[in-house]
């Protein structure tokens, strides 16, 4: 399936909507901001794992074929996610969106019940609840880490804790 998804973006997405979309939609995991990071290392990865003669190298390296021709004609699409231009080109026109931002939760300290309401006659209720927890930015890397992480092993967890109302 990722070998038809690459071919399709590579040489049947004229306007690029498809490809828009991928670069814009939330990662599968913590690893990723977005659901396109952890494509090239995967392939990479098969190419490196299979070796040569196996079957499934003609499609790792078809895989790879197209996502170099995509970097390659539309070399834009893949800039830096902070980089203006490149938010800018990713969230205009068909398939597009913003890059949201994600965040980490870690212990919670408290949680409390603020309000439980039941509406007479109507089949309605109101909640409000404080959480007080520990949040980071996510900050993922090529699909594989995510330096957030990183920082918290080497005590150098830059969290702050923050009050939500739900």
């Amino acid at each position: 399936m990722l070998e038809g998804l690459l071919t399709a973006m590579a040489y049947n997405d004229t306007n690029s909507a498809l490809l828009r979309h991928i670069l814009t939609m939330e990662g599968p995991n913590y690893c990723c901001q977005r659901w396109y990071d952890w494509i090239e290392d995967y392939v990479d990865e098969g190419i490196k794992c299979i070796g040569t003669g196996a079957d499934h190298l003609v499609k790792f390296l078809s895989c790879q074929d197209a996502i170099n021709k995509l970097k390659k004609e539309k070399a834009a699409f893949f800039g830096p996610v902070t980089d203006p231009a490149t938010i800018e080109l990713l969230s205009k026109g068909p398939g597009g969106a913003r890059i949201k931002q994600d965040y980490l939760v870690w212990e919670t300290f408290t949680d409390n019940m603020m309000l439980n309401d039941h509406i007479e006659g109507k089949e309605l209720s109101v909640q409000m609840g404080e959480m007080v927890t520990d949040v980071s930015m996510s900050v993922p890397r090529n699909g594989k880490s995510n330096d957030c992480l990183m920082q918290l092993c080497h005590n150098n967890y830059m969290g702050c804790q923050v009050t939500t109302v739900h």
